[in-house]
């Protein structure tokens, strides 16, 4: 006998840190007959029968295989190269990234250990495996400065899925705050909203705070949340953050110089 499914949760309902499994599956369209309320008339099953919750497998099931999951990156081949450098920079060869017809795909290092990573690698490759490994399909559109689209983008575009990897590339891999933690913020926050179905702002507040500190390794001001970093009057970005070291709190900022939607300097420096 099949045993009754007890929760059914929406996407918006499951949550940032939550993978949709084959037990918690999204809730069908609405049967006819139902009024929206939750009071189904007629024939009708009820949500522990048998037979709604073999309609609930059926209905997710097909919208699986259609979809297939996963994330799909797509732009130019100069944008999309620049993009695969910083993924793969970031899994500093435990892994090695591929696009397989626009959709990301990562081939395991077996000659290193993965005892040997690092929390901040780490970080970097879960973000994007939950990414990957998505039940449902999402796309985000990457564009460099060839594009010009890129004048648009300051960094990352949610409202049109999209990102810029040449402001990405403008962190570089030196400093606190890098490239391959702005691009995993980038790709966390659209899985968030295309996926998981949370609102802008707070899949933003939650990929700084959930992604992009721990693939930094450093932790960031409340008042960053707040202020939704941004200063506009001198086409400034002001980042506060903070670095543990030696049992002590240093606290740094990044002061991000911007000319129509493109990064022209970043100055990493103490508040």
């Amino acid at each position: 006998m099949l045993e009754p499914i007890k929760e059914m949760p929406t996407l918006a309902s499951a949550g940032p840190n939550v993978e949709m499994t084959l037990e918690k599956m999204p809730v069908p369209e609405q049967p006819e007959g139902d009024d929206g309320g939750g009071n189904a008339s007629g024939a009708v099953a009820e949500e522990n029968s048998i037979e709604y919750q073999l309609n609930a497998a059926k209905s997710w099931g097909k919208q699986s295989r259609q979809q297939e999951g996963g994330l799909q990156i797509n732009g130019s081949p100069s944008a999309l190269a620049a993009t695969l450098r910083i993924i793969n920079d970031g899994l500093e060869g435990f892994y090695t990234a591929s696009l397989d017809n626009s959709k990301l795909t990562f081939t395991r290092n077996e000659a290193k250990d993965l005892a040997e990573m690092n929390s901040k690698t780490k970080a970097f490759y879960v973000t994007l495996n939950n990414a990957t490994n998505s039940l449902i399909a999402f796309t985000i559109n990457a564009y460099d400065r060839n594009d010009a689209q890129s004048k648009n983008i300051l960094i990352g575009d949610i409202t049109n899925n999209a990102f810029d990897i040449s402001d990405i590339e403008a962190f570089g891999s030196n400093g606190y705050i890098t490239a391959r933690a702005a691009l995993a913020h980038e790709i966390h926050e659209n899985f968030l909203v295309q996926v998981k179905g949370m609102l802008p702002y707070g899949a933003h507040i939650v990929s700084i705070n959930k992604v992009e500190g721990p693939v930094s390794g450093v932790s960031f001001d409340k008042e960053r949340n707040f202020k939704k970093d941004i200063i506009e009057a001198h086409n400034t970005l002001i980042v506060p953050y903070n670095v543990f070291k030696d049992g002590n709190i240093l606290r740094r900022q990044l002061t991000i110089s911007f000319r129509n939607g493109q990064i022209r300097k970043i100055k990493d420096g103490k508040q």
